[in-house]
């Protein structure tokens, strides 16, 4: 791969500020400074609108601060770039905060300790441009945070970059309600800005390299030196991130606490609950004998029931015959004769005086005693 063309442009807002400049870079004069409120951003969408990105394989625009902040010289970062081009990386960028990645998950989480209310406000501004991304979810880490707008990118990334936060732009410049208004033109708490533009908008590259994983970026490396020095040379910020991180552990720590009685509290209950299960266990053992008892005492209630069945079924059968018969005993000549002759009482008595004159005949004859 041939040798790539590199051009980084180094701002400067006064004249005094170009005593600064790094040698290695080219000055950009932003002396007239059109837009103060948006410093490097404003910078940057002017050189794109003018087509300066596409004067060279790879372009940035740098602050003036940028040597007294990263600790290292613009040959020492063109040289990073270069010695990484074969891996064809879109974007090359160096973050001077390299602890900030250790106490916070991401940069929002980092910018809403240091800037109150600035991640709320960004999400909602977001949403509102059509960006779906939660910002206290995403995750940064040594190849995706930035915490200045230190980074040289190709066409593609540029072209990414602007489409990204362009939408922002516009609605942080044309769209605000006056509620947000008076949010973002407040005091945000820092020495450079009296509003919050400059933090949001720095914020946009690091977020751009979460989002669109189409990006091939690479950040710088410290090597341990190095980071000693960057930490002398931010002792607030280090001592600010001691205090955070203080601060985190006394939360970390009462939620162990809490976690502890939270946890003797469910012990307690699963204990009251085995004590439930363990009488529950004995009522049924209990239940099930006295269910067995009235299996018992249905089985013999059938047995019985069965029983008294029968015998039913043997007097319907005794019933029946005694039925059929009287049904022939109706029918016979005895009780037609004895019907008739109740309709008549004198042939009864007849009849009777006749039964009883045979009768004695009878016994006159077949008993007599013998001589």
């Amino acid at each position: 791969m041939d040798k790539i063309n590199i051009q980084i442009y180094q701002i400067y807002y006064q004249n005094d500020q170009q005593n600064n400049l790094d040698i290695n870079f080219t000055p950009y004069s932003n002396i007239l400074n059109n837009n103060p409120d948006w410093h490097e951003y404003w910078v940057f969408k002017d050189a794109y609108e003018k087509g300066l990105h596409l004067e060279a394989d790879f372009t940035g625009f740098l602050s003036w601060r940028f040597n007294e902040k990263t600790r290292i010289d613009g040959k020492r970062f063109i040289e990073f770039i270069r010695i990484n081009q074969h891996d064809n990386y879109d974007v090359y960028f160096i973050n001077p905060l390299p602890w900030d990645l250790d106490c916070f998950d991401n940069i929002w989480l980092q910018g809403d300790y240091y800037h109150k209310g600035i991640l709320d406000f960004t999400q909602n501004v977001l949403g509102k441009c059509g960006i779906n991304i939660n910002l206290k979810e995403i995750v940064h880490d040594k190849e995706t945070g930035a915490y200045c707008n230190y980074w040289v990118g190709n066409e593609f990334f540029w072209d990414e970059y602007i489409k990204f936060t362009l939408p922002v732009y516009q609605y942080l410049s044309e769209e605000l309600t006056e509620e947000e208004k008076d949010f973002l033109y407040s005091d945000s708490n820092y020495h450079i800005s009296k509003n919050y533009i400059p933090f949001i908008m720095e914020r946009l590259f690091s977020t751009l390299l979460v989002c669109n994983t189409d990006i091939k970026a690479l950040g710088f490396k410290y090597t341990m030196e190095e980071t000693y020095r960057l930490t002398l040379n931010n002792y607030r910020v280090v001592r600010n991130n001691y205090y955070h991180l203080n601060s985190l552990l006394a939360d970390y720590d009462k939620r162990h606490r809490d976690i502890e009685t939270y946890a003797k509290n469910m012990k307690d209950e699963v204990a009251r609950l085995n004590e439930i299960n363990q009488e529950i266990n004995t009522d049924r053992h209990a239940l099930k004998h006295e269910i067995a008892e009235h299996q018992l005492a249905l089985n013999d209630l059938q047995g019985t029931y069965q029983g008294l069945q029968d015998q039913y079924q043997q007097i319907e059968h005794e019933r029946n015959e005694l039925k059929q018969a009287c049904e022939i005993y109706k029918n016979s000549h005895a009780v037609r004769l004895s019907n008739a002759l109740g309709k008549y009482p004198f042939l009864k008595s007849t009849v009777n005086f006749i039964y009883l004159l045979i009768k004695r005949v009878h016994l006159f004859l077949f008993k007599r005693p013998s001589f």
